[in-house]
């Protein structure tokens, strides 16, 4: 069991990360309904912060030794904490948006050894 505080936050994203080194970062709103936590509109992030978060999770899946892993930030004050980070497999639910903004990533999955 891990004790967790509430972090009332601006911005969420869930970010999947694959051989320790493919990172899809995607804006995400857990406070919403299941089919509408993929936020679809396109949102402006400073590339500082999205760099932050990328560097982050390279750092914690190579530290952990994880190949294939979800996690997620929730941003507080421009600054990005992990809120969940110890899922091994990615939480993926296969809506079309998903689909659609996955796809070509994905693809990677095959050529993964």
């Amino acid at each position: 069991m891990m004790l967790q505080e509430e972090i009332q936050f601006t911005d969420y994203f869930r970010c999947y990360c694959i051989d320790q080194k493919d990172v899809r970062i995607m804006a995400y709103d857990p406070k919403q309904p299941h089919h509408l936590r993929y936020v679809r509109e396109k949102l402006k992030y400073g590339k500082g912060l999205l760099a932050k978060i990328k560097e982050d999770v390279l750092k914690l899946n190579n530290a952990l030794g994880y190949d294939f892993n979800t996690v997620e930030f929730a941003v507080r004050d421009g600054v990005p904490l992990q809120s969940i980070f110890v899922i091994r497999h990615p939480m993926l639910m296969f809506t079309r948006l998903v689909k659609r903004i996955l796809s070509g990533w994905l693809k990677l999955l095959p050529t993964w050894q």
